[in-house]
């Protein structure tokens, strides 16, 4: 029995009463292999489309990222000290010892370094003064940690004003106390052994050491960045689920034997398709994360969405799928991600926009359409095919999730490479 047979069954799916679901992890990883540094991650979340209306930008993104990692910060930055007095009591010293010269003898003059330098009779007289001095390279992680601090701070202020507030002192005292010293900043954070090293310094050391470790996570660790941080936030958790999508069908491409091309980042503004796409049989598809300019790209008629409400105002121009998948103008896999518990609104409103996105690609960007709705695992637990269509339209509607679509992309490239 194929998959086909199995979407023909029974479409009833029961509501699982989940309060929380897990973005898949797959398909993150996935990009998470051609991904460096923290910019792409941010920079796809920002592009999704979403339900919500609202236009998202990398710095916002960052902004809600830095809200939370403030929150999983607070208890540990309300530990340390809040003001330059206090914190002077644990500013790590160090001894120095400092050459000296002078014009005559005094208590703890070198005699052996002075006859060796100035002879006999001596014409100066050298002696060595030791000193306490704050050790530069805590000090040097103590204030690249303020900078950090003080940045997400004043990012997070106006969407968190209360959480700030109650961090303001102490990390305004952490800046007043490595203000007092000059010159001992640094652009990189420390690394491991640095952060080893304060973990045993007792206390407030610690906690600079694990907040520092967090931060440094943050900008450089895209688990980190992916799960902890946007995946907690309920606005980012759909645009996160619609990145993983993304990666998912990458992956599956490559398991079927694919070349993969990426022809620019995600996020970033194209005018042509993300990935080029090679089959084993040596045919090229073009793969978009965002195909709001396919139309003009392929120099395809007017969208018929756009036709068919021209003149009613504020409904927007065109209607674009989270993913499309083509071979101009021959045949199209479309997408449009839902992430929710709720099974009516992956089932039943991924369906209506599933079904509007497979009419309008029809209209000139390709003469054969499967499209599909994405929702968790645990809403849609096998692939699903409505083949109602297929003879008079070419078209196949159906749902699946991130964790079958393997199996759909099998079919669809196994019918017609």
């Amino acid at each position: 029995m194929d998959y086909f047979e199995l979407g023909m069954g029974s479409r009833t799916t029961e509501s699982t009463g989940l309060a929380t679901l897990a973005v898949p992890r797959a398909g993150l990883s996935e990009l998470f292999r051609v991904w460096t540094g923290d910019g792409p991650l941010v920079d796809a979340v920002a592009a999704c489309s979403g339900d919500d209306g609202v236009e998202w930008t990398p710095a916002s993104v960052r902004r809600r990222s830095r809200r939370v990692l403030l929150g999983m910060l607070e208890d540990d930055l309300l530990e340390l000290p809040s003001t330059v007095r206090k914190w002077t009591d644990y500013l790590p010293l160090e001894s120095v010892s400092e050459r000296q010269v002078h014009c005559s003898p005094r208590s703890g003059t070198r005699w052996a370094e002075t006859v060796r330098r100035y002879g006999w009779l001596p014409s100066a007289y050298e002696t060595r003064a030791r000193s306490r001095q704050i050790n530069a390279e805590p000090l040097a992680t103590l204030a690249w940690l303020a900078r950090k601090l003080s940045d997400c701070v004043a990012d997070v202020r106006d969407i968190s004003p209360d959480l700030c507030r109650r961090l303001e002192g102490h990390v305004g005292g952490l800046n007043e106390a490595t203000g007092q010293t000059p010159g001992h900043g640094r652009d990189h954070p420390p690394d491991r052994s640095e952060l080893l090293a304060l973990a045993h310094g007792g206390f407030p050391w610690r906690a600079v050491s694990k907040i520092a470790g967090l931060i440094s996570r943050a900008e450089k660790d895209l688990e980190f960045l992916a799960y902890s941080l946007l995946e907690p936030d309920p606005d980012l958790e759909s645009r996160l689920f619609q990145v993983s999508t993304f990666g998912s069908f990458v992956a599956a491409l490559r398991t079927h034997g694919c070349q993969i091309i990426w022809k620019s980042p995600l996020g970033s503004p194209t005018s042509g398709p993300h990935v080029k796409v090679r089959t084993p049989e040596d045919a090229t598809w073009d793969l978009w994360f965002d195909s709001g300019s396919a139309r003009t790209y392929y120099s395809a008629s007017e969208s018929a969405y756009r036709s068919a409400v021209k003149s009613i105002a504020g409904v927007g121009s065109s209607i674009r799928p989270d993913m499309l998948f083509i071979r101009h103008p021959h045949r199209a896999l479309v997408f449009e991600c839902k992430w929710s518990a709720e099974p009516s609104y992956v089932g039943r409103d991924g369906y209506h926009q599933a079904s509007s996105y497979a009419l309008d690609t029809l209209n000139g960007l390709s003469s054969e359409v499967w499209s599909f709705v994405v929702g968790p695992q645990e809403i849609v637990p096998i692939p699903n095919f409505a083949l109602e269509q297929r003879d008079s339209m070419k078209v196949v509607l159906g749902s699946t999730s991130t964790e079958q679509l393997e199996a759909v992309v099998s079919l669809f490239l196994g019918e017609n490479p």
